[in-house]
């Protein structure tokens, strides 16, 4: 699979502003992946996800960005606890994306591989 986006490349061209250059980023694709073409409200600094929740289908949907400069390992921490409050602060939350800049590994266990990683919000 190849990558399109260059991370040193987008650091570079956002120095300094890296997180809030991919928070806009993870917010068209969402919009696209929702098919939103109006926007959605949000407030400055909302807490759990990004924007309000969006209704779609009957379900809930909402996004957290994660821009980070280390591994997912050592903000795993941080990405429970972002799942946590989406779901304390908006309880009809049923599916919610998580946009990271980081790829995910394989374990270096033995016989141990992420295949799918999903997080029930009920």
């Amino acid at each position: 699979m190849q990558n399109l986006i260059n991370w040193n490349d987008f650091q570079y061209k956002n120095s300094g502003k890296e997180t809030i250059a991919f928070e806009k980023m993870t917010y068209f694709l969402f919009c696209n992946e929702l098919k939103i073409k109006i926007g959605i409200f949000r407030n400055k600094n909302q807490k759990g996800i990004e924007t309000d929740p969006v209704k779609k289908n009957e379900k809930y949907y909402g996004f957290q960005s994660k821009y980070y400069t280390n591994s997912i390992k050592e903000n795993k921490n941080d990405i429970i606890d972002s799942i946590k409050i989406a779901k304390q602060r908006n309880a009809n939350l049923n599916i919610m994306y998580i946009y990271i800049n980081l790829e995910f590994s394989e374990s270096s266990k033995v016989g141990k591989k992420i295949q799918n990683i999903k997080m029930r919000l009920n």
